[in-house]
């Protein structure tokens, strides 16, 4: 999984002062206390690390009634087409567009 890389400096600021927190070369002001919007910092990246499996992960899920045909191609066997219709799984191939089992 690859790593998110964030780091975080900031410049020492007096209760109500503006702040200025560096993020590469992102630069946030803020008329806030320091303490505060760095513990807020922290929150958001800590919720984007447990978000980032989420983001990285590969592929789309359709939710299809069964009487909608599924077509697929079997990893080991690339030339077969798979079609599950109903419930049922069959092997073929296409047909001038038409799906044809095996």
């Amino acid at each position: 999984m690859p790593q998110l890389i964030m780091s975080q400096t900031s410049e020492p600021s007096a209760s109500g002062e503006p702040i200025t927190l560096s993020f590469g070369s992102v630069e946030l002001r803020a008329e806030r206390d320091p303490r505060v919007f760095a513990a807020n910092v922290r929150a958001s990246q800590e919720a984007l690390r447990r978000a980032q499996g989420v983001f990285v992960r590969s592929g789309v899920e359709l939710d299809f009634p069964a009487s909608v045909p599924k077509f697929f191609i079997d990893e080991r066997k690339p030339a077969v087409l798979i079609r599950e219709l109903d419930g049922k799984r069959e092997e073929g191939h296409l047909v001038d567009g038409q799906f044809v089992a095996a």
